[in-house]
């Protein structure tokens, strides 16, 4: 949960720093929409939710790596972290379920 708050907090605070986006709001919206919709999957912990959550996370991914600036990187970054604990999240809860 914590980056998964970190990348929204990252989505948001470079749109706002950013000197070319005159309605800042509705850029923040569009970034940060797709990823608010899976708040409620994610705080009830829905495997559903979390697997539809990766496969957002790597069209984010796929727009955060083509670029050589450095916070793209730290973007990417983000976005690998969240991805793996994502999966490692779903892999362990699956397994635990099935030992049940």
């Amino acid at each position: 949960m914590a980056m998964y708050t970190a990348l929204l907090a990252y989505l948001i605070l470079t749109t706002l720093n950013h000197p070319l986006i005159a309605n800042a709001w509705i850029v923040i919206g569009i970034k940060t929409l797709p990823l608010l919709l899976f708040l409620p999957g994610m705080i009830k912990q829905h495997l559903l939710s979390m697997t539809w959550l990766s496969f957002l996370l790597l069209i984010y991914f796929i727009f955060a790596v083509p670029t050589t600036n450095t916070s793209d990187w730290t973007l990417a970054m983000l976005i690998s972290t969240l991805f793996i604990a994502v999966l490692l999240h779903i892999r362990w809860h699956s397994r635990a379920r099935s030992d049940n």
